[in-house]
């Protein structure tokens, strides 16, 4: 149950990373208007955030849950498979939570947007 648990949570995270990298590249004007000019988008804090910190943030969270997963097949024994893969897991853990830009951020943003 560990192992089907650890992979369920590697393939959504997997998944987030493909529709977040699409949004990040193809869809968001924020980050086109970003990479346009990098400069003045580092002086932005509340750009900063979402075109540099939080894919940075979210990348390292995903790299900790593969980590996770390798970590727990390859441990022996229960208990120190069961350490590690708390650890990992709750790290990325804080990183999803403080990569995320929340509404009620010091620089929010909303979770959905109905522009049409």
């Amino acid at each position: 149950m560990d192992r089907l648990s650890t992979l369920l949570l590697v393939i959504l995270v997997d998944v987030q990373l493909v529709l977040g990298l699409l949004l990040y590249f193809v869809w968001s004007p924020l980050t086109q208007s970003a990479m346009s000019d990098m400069g003045s988008a580092m002086r932005d804090a509340p750009v900063r955030k979402m075109a540099v910190e939080h894919p940075v943030m979210m990348i390292a969270a995903i790299a900790l849950v593969h980590a996770a997963r390798v970590m727990a097949k390859r441990s022996p024994k229960d208990s120190a498979r069961h350490r590690r893969t708390a650890i990992c897991l709750a790290v990325a853990m804080a990183l999803f939570i403080f990569g995320t830009g929340w509404p009620w951020n010091l620089y929010p943003r909303p979770w959905l947007r109905m522009d049409f």
